[in-house]
């Protein structure tokens, strides 16, 4: 989508939003979620799947968050955040990888003949005991996430919401949809790089957290372009998921047993990362189209 084509849709689409009164509310909120990521962080369950997953959660909204209100602070306050944010989300991310491989593999596993699915299961049965040997090893720095999301609250409830100029947080909404439109026009191209895709899908992210927060607080009239851009970041998920297993497995090509079915499980591998790419741009154009 051209610069004015998107201009238009945001035009059309978001720039009807009533921002006025909206900013201390979108503070509460924060603040509220921060509380229940600080007990997280401390609690006896924090050491689990669920609670790892739903702390890195938080993290991906607050740097979405924080795009919303960055017209609102200063730079070096806007700065500060997203690198502390960066670096706490990175304290969580150890076991993402050997994940993202296990649940991948699964997904690859379903639609393959009997002889490479006995392989697969074989695999999936080795990359479950690894990964809960791994998660036994890898001792996740609590004190840090704790201090960094204290310092987050800290920051949020010392923010001066109260301004009535809803300029700056409309030009917040407006700076993450034109900058996802802009990724995704080069993103979409049949030459692009998964490193292209992966970056559009942050901004994906980054507006779908937006707009379901403003359509929590009363936004009218989105929940169709909520649900898409939701989808679309699932999707674009699953698509460099996939990548991240077809570039594992291709690195043990040629040097394990059974190499025939190792092949086997790349090719299938392949082919699902191709149709979540389809399915990805179609769910694209539907926005971009969206009456």
């Amino acid at each position: 989508m051209t610069s004015t084509k998107s201009k238009e849709w945001i035009e059309e689409h978001i720039d009807s939003i009533d921002y006025q009164g909206l900013a201390p509310q979108i503070q509460q909120h924060v603040l509220q979620m921060l509380e229940q990521a600080i007990s997280l962080s401390q609690s006896e369950q924090r050491e689990e799947k669920q609670a790892i997953h739903d702390l890195r959660v938080v993290f991906k909204r607050l740097r979405a968050y924080w795009q919303l209100m960055r017209f609102m602070v200063s730079k070096r306050v806007f700065e500060a955040a997203n690198q502390r944010i960066k670096l706490a989300a990175k304290l969580l991310g150890g076991q993402r990888d050997q994940q993202v491989l296990l649940d991948s593999l699964l997904m690859v596993s379903k639609q393959l003949k009997a002889s490479e699915k006995a392989y697969a299961e074989l695999q999936i049965s080795d990359w479950e005991q690894n990964l809960r040997a791994t998660r036994k090893a890898l001792s996740i720095h609590w004190l840090a996430i704790h201090s960094s999301l204290q310092l987050e609250h800290d920051v949020w409830e010392s923010l001066n919401c109260e301004e009535e100029d809803p300029r700056p947080m409309q030009k917040g909404v407006r700076k993450s949809l034109k900058r996802q439109f802009k990724l995704a026009e080069k993103a979409t191209l049949p030459s692009t790089e998964m490193a292209q895709r992966h970056r559009w899908r942050k901004w994906v992210k980054h507006v779908f957290y937006q707009l379901k927060l403003l359509k929590k607080l009363g936004l009218k009239g989105q929940k169709k372009t909520v649900s898409r851009f939701d989808e679309l970041g699932e999707v674009l998920g699953l698509e460099h998921d996939m990548e991240v297993l077809f570039e594992f497995l291709q690195a043990q090509d040629g040097q394990v047993e059974h190499a025939e079915h190792l092949k086997a499980i790349i090719k299938v591998c392949r082919k699902q990362q191709a149709e979540f790419r389809k399915q990805a741009d179609r769910i694209h154009k539907s926005i971009v189209k969206q009456k």
